[in-house]
């Protein structure tokens, strides 16, 4: 089966829609938690208004119904996919109503929200590589991915036989995150091979030519490296064929063949979000604006590990949600 992985490339604005299992009933309840049984006409008793990228998602859905779930409603929700809003209404829907704080859930949504004249503070999350958006003094979030040093340690843990990792990467998007992994390799025994790419182009001849040194590929989201569908399933295709595993951020790419899936946990990123909300709107802000995921969420391909023939620590099964046979 032909999978689409286009939803996950959340670096443009207006990302198409994921294929993904349709839960009508949960729309439903997102509704009514978001509008309540009364409607939200009484717009003054609005709090908060909540940029969504795409509530089709599913790790977005999840994040804003974690979110909804400690914030017990009070909340306006403007899903931002393309052809879903009308930035004119959403304009003066902030004008009118003045929420305390902008919820922002991915990338495209909080640069609608940066359009937007917002004079309560911003809260984003899982936004990827929201280092840029951190800068800025009024905005507070949850990071998209847990520690690059954690991350590591898990792998390590869970395939001690594996020594070389690469990353394909293209400089401009991932050029201080690949020099931290780097740093973060020394410290956990691992070392972490750049697979530095300008083009789209460039991708797969430069996986071809450098795939024989590695014993795993480290999948992290670039546009450059993510320019298409045929590139994503073109990566994975490469690296079944030569039996190096590849390990992602995101439940999605298990579908599509990923051997290890470390991913946030984004129910639990909602609510750590709202916990965030409820603090700024106490006039409590964090001292650290940005905080990492508390909660993860690991997937094994079991088939993988045996067609690869790869060396997997008993011991550490234990830490893993989800098995895949």
């Amino acid at each position: 089966m032909m999978i689409s992985v286009r939803n996950v490339l959340m670096y443009r604005p207006s990302p198409p829609q994921w294929r993904c299992r349709s839960l009508p009933i949960v729309a439903l309840i997102v509704w009514y938690c978001c509008v309540g049984v009364t409607g939200y006409s009484a717009a003054s008793e609005l709090d908060i208004l909540i940029l969504n990228t795409d509530a089709s998602i599913s790790r977005y859905r999840s994040a804003r119904l974690g979110f909804e779930e400690l914030m017990n409603g009070r909340c306006l929700e403007f899903d931002i996919r393309q052809g879903r809003y009308d930035h004119g209404e959403l304009a003066a829907t902030v004008q009118r109503i003045e929420p305390r704080v902008v919820y922002c859930i991915g990338s495209a949504a909080y640069h609608v929200a940066e359009s937007l004249s917002v004079h309560g503070d911003i809260l984003v999350s899982s936004a990827l590589r929201p280092e840029k958006i951190a800068r800025e003094a009024h905005v507070y979030g949850v990071y998209n991915e847990p520690p690059i040093l954690s991350q590591l340690v898990m792998i390590r843990d869970i395939f001690p036989a594996i020594r070389r990792i690469g990353v394909l990467n293209s400089r401009r998007h991932n050029r201080k995150w690949v020099q931290s992994a780097k740093a973060a390799g020394r410290n956990s025994e691992l070392t972490i091979t750049s697979l530095a790419v300008n083009h789209p182009d460039d991708v797969v001849t430069r996986l071809q030519r450098d795939i024989s040194e590695l014993d795993a590929l480290w999948f992290i989201p670039d546009p450059v490296v993510m320019d298409s569908e045929d590139a994503i399933l073109a990566i994975f295709g490469i690296c079944d064929a030569y039996k190096v595993p590849v390990f992602a951020y995101d439940p999605v790419y298990a579908e599509v063949g990923a051997t290890l899936v470390i991913a946030v946990d984004s129910p639990t990123v909602g609510r750590q979000a709202a916990a965030l909300a409820r603090n700024v709107m106490k006039h409590k802000p964090p001292r650290v604006r940005f905080q990492h995921p508390v909660g993860t969420r690991i997937i094994l391909n079991r088939k993988n590990v045996t067609n690869y023939n790869l060396v997997v620590n008993k011991h550490a099964l234990g830490s893993i949600n989800e098995i895949i046979r």
